[in-house]
Order: C-alpha cells, then structure tokens, then sequence
C-alpha cells in the first residue's frame, strides 16, 4: 500500500472539511494517508520520508502561511488553500 503525506495547517481552518475527503480518496485508490501536524522542518521532513517512503504530499498550506516547494522537491505534492512562494512544475488548488 502506498503512503501519501497529509500536512495539516496548524490552524486547522478549513483541515476539518478538506480531511475526509482526503481519507475518502485515499482509501479508494488504496493509499495509506497520515496526517502530519504543520509543515515539517527539512530534518521532521527527511526522518518522515524516510521513515514513510510517501509515493506523494498533499500540504494544507493555512491563510497566513508562506511554503517554499524546495522541502518536497523530489515528491509529488499538491499545494491547498495557497499558491506556494515558488511553484515550477508544482500544482495548487
């Protein structure tokens, strides 16, 4: 089963609506989803890649907070609720 990251705004603003969905998709294409509380720091994030081996990411960025896409640079991620300070070849929603 594949793991995907889940990175929860702290604030949890708007987490609770998006959350099962997530869970719903993930289970309908057969993918393990954990929930990460805020955005990982390089060393949480490398001991969480390491430890999980995510095929992707899915980062709840919250109204206020700015995210530089070079901390999940070789993972797939997608990008909620705000278009990340540099997005080359990334998505956001």
């Amino acid at each position: 089963m594949d793991t995907i990251l889940y990175c929860q705004s702290p604030l949890k603003t708007s987490a609770m609506d998006k959350v099962p969905g997530v869970r719903r998709y993930a289970a309908a294409a057969d993918w393990h989803e954990q929930a990460v509380e805020g955005i990982p720091s390089r060393k949480a994030f490398a001991w969480l890649a390491k430890f999980w081996r995510p095929r992707g990411a899915i980062i709840e960025c919250g109204s206020c907070q700015v995210i530089t896409t070079d901390l999940f640079a070789e993972l797939p991620t997608v990008y909620l609720d705000h278009k990340p300070r540099t997005n080359a070849g990334r998505n956001y929603l």
